[in-house]
């Protein structure tokens, strides 16, 4: 086995000192229209949120869609629930005769779910 390729470039530092931000959960649309109006709304804003974006929404477009001070039995607190993995071996150029190859560990679906809410989250890796 030979050794993969290391990039010796150290990454670039972020200009500040940003924390991470805490995205209010979005709720199931329920099939009607106010339901839908109010989930597309959120996930607007939660957008807006993660892209930066201010506007008459005020500071990182965090509006009234959310409450800023939330209680801490209503925050969301996503746990790992389950999750699958395969090892696969990638070679150089994808050329299967190269002595060149590394072998890494794929997530293929991982299950997240909220303590508070009861709220599930499954992510599905696209397989070709």
């Amino acid at each position: 086995m030979s050794n993969a390729p290391v990039c010796h470039i150290p990454p670039k530092q972020p200009a500040d000192n940003r924390q991470p931000l805490n995205i209010p959960a979005i709720p199931l649309a329920q099939p009607n229209l106010q339901s839908l109006t109010d989930t597309v709304n959120r996930m607007r804003a939660a957008i807006m949120m993660l892209t930066g974006q201010s506007g008459s929404a005020g500071q990182n477009a965090f509006s009234g869609a959310f409450r800023t001070k939330q209680d801490d039995s209503k925050k969301v607190q996503w746990v790992e629930q389950g999750r699958v993995t395969e090892n696969v071996r990638i070679f150089q150029n994808n050329d299967k005769t190269s002595d060149n190859w590394v072998d890494v560990e794929r997530l293929n679906q991982l299950t997240m779910h909220d303590k508070n809410t009861g709220q599930v989250w499954r992510w599905d890796r696209e397989r070709s």
